[in-house]
């Protein structure tokens, strides 16, 4: 008797006793469920870091190995080459052994993400880059013909490098394999816990479903079956029948005071039937005071009710509105009043019986009088009406549509934008991929900067607009001309011959563009540059066929604007190429991989020397050291050369300081720094800082300083005078050359270009230039020297010739800042010929 009242647990209502037993079995199998999905998601990241990091990590670092030691054994075999065909093939798989190398080096620095990995591969990319150096050095000897001499230097230091090469690698081909094998054991591990746990659970699990089972068969089915047996006779009509629940104070009991509640609710029929009725006429009052109009039709067409605002919107009369008027009838009433509406609501009736089994409401839009536009929503009632609720949407509907135009087209020109271009840009590469072909085009105008700050950025907003009417005016209705921001557009050309088509299209665009413009009466002038990436041939993909046109259109622009140019590999090799290079640059800045060397100015006169050129040279980390002419063009172009233009003009202060006092420093200045309007100040600065007198320092410039903002730099030179500073112009005569410049701003200096002095022996007018730049500088009053001095027949030319000052590797290369006081020490008050003797012989 105890074990049965036990097994029973009286006094517990039947959903509790439910709930204990199912909420066992529900806990055992959530605990099965998330033990197996944290160990599924164990072994799934396991097998995802196998799969996405370790298994790729091994594969290329093998394809690296594999590809540097082709690139070894290509290189021993283009030395040992015995013709040119066998070069000339040894050399096209060269390239593509590179090319893999660059690739698979790009996708592991990627993915390498441990600090072991990191530096390992660091040191490889090190390692690699002093073999890549070495093949240099090896190919120079062989492009002279000293073949012995780079195969000794090859043997030397090439297999050195090489083995220091793929010594990183195969540590971390080790490392990858080691972490592969930990991975694999403890996935294993997981999975015979799993097995074991599981296996348990569900054992526990199946015991007691069943013991759940008999229970409920017993204590909750049975008394289940006699209240059913009661609640039959109940509906029957027996209203008298009264069901005695005293004994049950669980669920069951509670189905039986239901089935007396039932009959009681019976009772209260009437009662509820005069409640309706009142909450009826309170509907109706809610009906009439919606903001929105509503109809009611029953099943046989008939209204049953409508509201003031429905009759105000279609203009109906309350005598064709009331309640029973046909459908028909409120139809012509509204024909009368809109004219053309009937047929139209006739067909969205009939759509409203095809949808009724769906039980969806039908929403329309119909166009009244006055151009308002009402929406309405239509829903099917069971009985076979419906009911009707209409809006006047006019205002929200035309701001949506001025919302949507705006966001997809730019706001100046009304061409799409970026975001509407990249819309149509990936609609036309979904028909590319059916064997169509595609062309995108970017087009950046040429000197519109120039336009908005000479005449200003109303006249460029002008500009624009007109740019864009012309664009349209080249296109196809199946082409989409863009707007992407600034001058910069952008043209999908589908469906035509490429590249013929593109190329075709860039030939009517650049003349279009560059035909003068009459803004307010202004004659504007400008170009444009395009650059074009086709697909399938450079992808497939939106953003990277963008990014290859942009690659094309900064080749137009550096090849001298106003052409246009398709996308080659190589354009995205250089600009790689140059991005590293910035990184180096950069971090060269920040540690201080920069020296400067100094090379004499020799006067003609005297032979003394009157001062020294500031040379920059980067010294880089693998002990290279690199000449300005590499890396001063990027710094210009990545906005670095002004702090790097501080840092000489400080360094070349502090050094000069040092010297004799009849001794200047001579520092060369971009035009992108003397473009900044604290140039002057910073002068200031490094003179205050350093204590050089203003009159021993020098600054350089070239002729294209002056093209873009020749105003503002003049001034800023007339205020470099005022403090005394010397202004040479430098490279006269292979430039922009303007005697304006001359005449406009007194230089105290003129150089001649080292191309003039290297070429004076041939008769191809050099000596004439340099005749003709010596007499107008004596006539000015400026001093003139002649760069790159190598020879005595150019040192006796110059001479003859009236030159001032000479500077060369005939007296003495750029040498490091500790060398200035011996060379000093070397050069007495000697003439020209005895000292240029003297250099010859120390030099021998």
């Amino acid at each position: 008797m105890k074990i049965g009242k036990l097994i029973s647990f009286k006094g517990l209502s039947v959903r509790t006793k439910l709930s204990l037993v199912l909420g066992t079995i529900i806990c055992l199998m959530i605990v099965v469920g998330v033990f197996g999905l944290v160990q599924l998601h164990t072994v799934n990241r396991v097998a995802a870091d196998m799969r996405e990091g370790w298994l790729p990590r091994i594969e290329l670092l093998g394809e690296l190995k594999r590809g540097i030691e082709q690139r070894f054994h290509l290189t021993t075999r283009q030395l040992h080459a015995a013709d040119s065909v066998h070069l000339t093939e040894i050399s096209e798989g060269d390239q593509a052994v590179e090319g893999a190398v660059s690739k698979a080096s790009r996708t592991y620095r990627s993915i390498a993400t441990t600090p072991e990995e990191q530096r390992l591969f660091k040191e490889f990319q090190h390692h690699w880059a002093h073999y890549l150096l070495t093949e240099r050095v090896v190919f120079s000897l062989l492009e002279v013909g000293d073949k012995a001499d780079a195969i000794s230097t090859f043997n030397a230091f090439a297999n050195t490098a090489f083995n220091a090469t793929t010594d990183p690698l195969d540590k971390l081909i080790a490392h990858a394999k080691l972490k592969s094998r930990e991975s694999i054991s403890y996935a294993r591990e997981i999975y015979h816990q799993a097995l074991i746990l599981i296996a348990a659970v569900m054992t526990i699990g199946g015991t007691c479903a069943l013991i759940a089972v008999a229970w409920s068969q017993r204590h909750v089915a049975a008394p289940i079956l006699d209240v059913a047996e009661a609640m039959s006779q109940l509906t029957s009509g027996d209203l008298n029948l009264t069901v005695d629940d005293s004994r049950r104070g669980d669920e069951i009991g509670t189905l039986i005071a239901s089935i007396n509640a039932y009959r009681d609710s019976l009772r209260r029929g009437r009662e509820l039937a005069a409640t309706a009725d009142l909450e009826r006429r309170r509907l109706q009052s809610a009906v009439d005071n919606m903001p929105i109009g509503l109809c009611m039709f029953d099943g046989k067409g008939q209204l049953i009710v409508c509201n003031a605002h429905y009759m105000e919107i279609f203009g109906l009369t309350p005598e064709v509105c009331r309640s029973g008027t046909s459908l028909e009838t409120v139809l012509d009433a509204i024909n009368d009043a809109n004219g053309g509406l009937r047929d139209g609501v006739i067909r969205t009736l009939s759509d409203l019986d095809n949808d009724e089994k769906t039980g969806q409401p039908l929403t329309r839009l119909i166009g009244i009088g006055n151009g308002r536009t009402i929406s309405v929503i239509y829903r099917a009632m069971p009985d076979g009406g419906w009911v009707a609720i209409h809006e006047d949407v006019t205002e929200r509907q035309r701001a949506e549509e001025r919302i949507a135009h705006m966001a997809h087209h730019d706001a100046l020109t009304g061409l799409p934008n970026r975001v509407l271009f990249h819309r149509k840009l990936v609609q036309a590469l979904r028909r590319t991929q059916q064997d169509h072909q595609t062309a995108v085009l970017c087009i950046d105008l040429d000197r519109f900067k120039n336009i908005n700050d000479t005449l200003g950025h109303p006249v460029g907003d002008r500009l624009l607009v007109e740019v864009a009417s012309r664009l349209r005016a080249c296109m196809r209705d199946i082409d989409t001309v863009a707007r992407l921001g600034g001058d910069e557009f952008a043209i999908v050309q589908v469906g035509d011959h490429q590249p013929d088509g593109a190329r075709a299209l860039a030939r009517r665009l650049i003349p279009a563009i560059s035909k003068p413009y009459d803004i307010d009466g202004q004659t504007v002038l400008i170009g444009a540059s395009i650059g074009i990436a086709l697909a399938p041939d450079h992808g497939l993909a939106a953003d990277p066929l963008l990014a290859c046109a942009d690659l094309a259109l900064y080749e137009a622009k550096n090849q001298g604007r106003g052409i246009c140019r398709i996308f080659e590999d190589r354009m995205a090799f250089r600009m790689s190429t140059k991005r590293a290079i910035e990184l180096d640059l950069r971090e060269a800045l920040e540690q201080g991989d920069f020296a400067l060397f100094y090379q004499p100015f020799v006067h003609l006169d005297t032979g003394e020397i009157h001062g020294f050129e500031a040379l920059i040279r980067w010294h880089r980390q693998d002990g290279t050291i690199t000449p300005p002419s590499e890396f001063i063009p990027l710094a210009e172009e990545i906005g670095l050369i002004v702090p790097l233009g501080k840092w000489i003009l400080e360094q070349a202060c502090i050094e000069a300081a040092n010297w004799p006092i009849d001794v200047r420093v001579a520092v060369n200045v971009s035009a992108v720094q003397l473009g900044y309007a604290d140039f002057v100040q910073t002068v200031e600065t490094a003179l205050f800082m350093t204590g050089l007198d203003p009159s021993r320092l020098e600054i350089e410039i070239t002729e294209t300083a002056l093209l873009d903002d020749s105003s503002a730099i003049l001034e800023r030179l007339h205020r470099l005078r005022e403090l005394g500073v010397q202004i040479a112009l430098d490279d006269f005569g292979i430039g922009y050359s303007s005697l304006s410049y001359l005449r406009t701003f007194p230089f105290q200096r003129i150089k001649i270009d080292g191309s003039f002095i290297r070429s004076v022996a041939r008769q191809d007018g050099s000596l004439a230039i340099i005749r003709a730049v010596t007499s107008l500088g004596a006539a000015l009053g400026m001093e003139t020297t002649a760069e790159g001095v190598e020879s005595d027949a150019q040192l006796g030319c110059l001479q003859r010739e009236g030159c001032t000052e000479v500077q060369g590797y005939l007296f003495s290369p750029p040498v490091p800042a500790k060398e200035v006081s011996s060379l000093l020490d070397r050069f007495d008050r000697k003439s020209i010929e005895p000292r240029r003797l003297e250099m010859m012989e120390q030099s021998a």
